[in-house]
């Protein structure tokens, strides 16, 4: 069980909800789980990654939302998660719900899709281990493994076995070490397949 200085930082101070403007109600909710390197970085520092510039350009409509894993853990508090998200859910009347992460945080999609499957619209897995015994769970959920060709940390091998449990994903290679994220935010392709 997580610490009550955990879960109130996990409530209050560590998520982030990028859009500046007004709550877009009615529309997606998009939640970004970052991976091992990013545990305990600061909302500042989460605000100046690069993906926030592409979700900008190409969801301008959408709600996002990226939570930042306490640095103490050794992965996401699915449970946890879970309470934040569906409270952020109901507060924005959210259309549809979207997972996307990686590393450790395409880790945490996974896990949340295992558990809570029925309540998610899409999921995006990125340079990620997953669990193919547990892929009948999520064999309904649209699914988007991306992985770098040359990943050092986590070896593609996870991917295709992914794929091969997953039959209906769409899976993404490119020629890339670990962090293939900035490749995917490059493709048209996602950005389709996202707002289907």
């Amino acid at each position: 069980m997580l610490s009550s200085t955990y879960t109130n930082k996990l409530e209050i101070a560590i998520f982030f909800d990028y859009v500046q403007s007004a709550i877009q109600i009615n529309n997606p909710l998009l939640i970004y789980l970052h991976g091992a390197g990013e545990k305990g970085t600061t909302t500042k520092r989460m605000q100046s990654f690069p993906i926030w510039e592409a979700f900008g350009k190409y969801l301008p409509q959408w709600n996002i939302l990226a939570p930042i894993c306490p640095a103490g853990l050794s992965g996401w508090p699915i449970l946890q998660l879970h309470d934040f998200i569906q409270k952020k859910r109901s507060e924005v009347s959210a259309s549809k719900l979207i997972l996307m992460g990686a590393s450790m945080g395409g880790r945490g999609v996974y896990e949340y899709a295992y558990d809570y499957a029925a309540e998610v619209d899409k999921i995006v897995a990125l340079d990620a281990v997953g669990i193919p015994q547990l892929a009948e769970r999520i064999k309904k959920l649209p699914t988007l493994i991306g992985h770098g060709q040359h990943d050092e940390l986590v070896n593609i091998d996870q991917a295709m076995a992914m794929k091969e449990a997953l039959p209906m994903s769409n899976l993404h290679t490119f020629n890339s070490g670990h962090g293939c994220l900035s490749h995917l935010l490059k493709s048209p392709d996602f950005w389709v397949w996202l707002k289907e």
